[in-house]
């Protein structure tokens, strides 16, 4: 039986997929008529990104990190900084 996150832990998506066209993919779901639940925006956790539910009723993100947040937030190492 397949369980929804949104419903199991109440935030969240099924499935997140890294895409830089956000804004042209959001309007191309929107014109096939694809219920957007969350609108294209920025995150607290520096993404941006836009949320939708498919026919199946799970939540699918589409997003990407902002230009400049991952280099900020990891040392020369690569290991994340306290922040």
């Amino acid at each position: 039986m397949f369980c929804q996150t949104m419903n199991l832990y109440g935030y969240g998506c099924d499935a997140y997929l890294i895409t830089d066209e956000q804004a042209a993919l959001q309007q191309e779901f929107m014109d096939k008529g694809a219920r957007i639940v969350r609108p294209l925006h920025k995150t607290d956790y520096h993404n941006r990104e836009f949320v939708l539910e498919d026919i199946d009723g799970r939540w699918l993100g589409f997003g990407i990190k902002e230009e400049g947040q991952a280099q900020r937030n990891t040392g020369k190492s690569g290991e994340a900084l306290e922040q």
